[in-house]
């Protein structure tokens, strides 16, 4: 057990030593977040392209709707207008 433990603590201070390899480490970090940036500015991008694409299809029929809502009542009213000039 207390081989495990003096391997364990042995393989984190390599890594935590100063050098090269904590450059590279910190590198590859550096050039996965600017991925993760892009990623993340792409992302964004598709998602709005798919809800103006939802807003494209969905406008003629919310339009249709609209337009029927506000005949309807236009035709209503007049229709009460022609009943009460009798």
């Amino acid at each position: 057990m207390t081989e495990r433990i003096g391997i364990r603590i042995t393989a984190f201070l390599e890594r935590i030593k100063p050098g090269k390899e904590k450059t590279e480490t910190v590198r590859k970090r550096t050039e996965a977040d600017e991925r993760s940036a892009t990623d993340k500015k792409w992302n964004a991008l598709l998602f709005l392209a798919l809800v103006l694409g939802f807003f494209f299809l969905a406008y003629p029929s919310a339009a249709d709707y609209w337009n029927n809502f506000h005949q309807y009542r236009a035709i209503m009213e007049y229709a009460d207008q022609v009943a009460n000039m009798k």
